[in-house]
């Protein structure tokens, strides 16, 4: 969730499109924030402005066009992508929230193209931060 305020459109236009309902969604966000302010960019990352993301490391957005979480990981590209940050952003139409899971033509397509971005940014950190020894991962 990158937004706890439940304010974006496609919250209501996909209750009941998507498979979390806005009351699901209502639930989490008071278990998460509890007293926390929703609308704190901390919280709701959606909602922080461009200059928060000028230091961002590249960032993969994947969301289905039937999730109510639509918008927010469509506004949080935007907003990223405003500040300088590395996006790559994935809007699948017709999908739902987890389709990724359960599609398994789907799922071999996104995971390669995920697979692909994790590659493209495989060593993001300085060298100073980067992994020291074998790399248990190499063949």
């Amino acid at each position: 969730v990158l937004d706890f305020t439940l304010q974006f459109v496609s919250m209501s236009d996909n209750d009941g499109a998507d498979t979390i309902t806005k009351a699901q969604a209502e639930q989490v966000a008071a278990d998460y924030c509890g007293a926390a302010d929703p609308t704190d960019p901390l919280i709701s990352p959606a909602l922080a402005p461009p200059e928060r993301w000028a230091t961002a490391p590249p960032l993969y957005l994947l969301c289905g066009g039937d999730e109510i979480f639509r918008d927010p990981v469509v506004t949080l590209a935007a907003r990223a992508a405003g500040g300088g940050a590395d996006i790559t952003l994935r809007v699948l139409p017709g999908q739902r929230h987890g389709f990724a899971q359960r599609a398994p033509t789907s799922s071999d397509r996104i995971l390669d193209e995920v697979s692909a971005f994790a590659e493209r940014c495989r060593h993001p950190l300085p060298r100073s931060e980067q992994w020291i020894g074998p790399n248990p991962w190499n063949d």
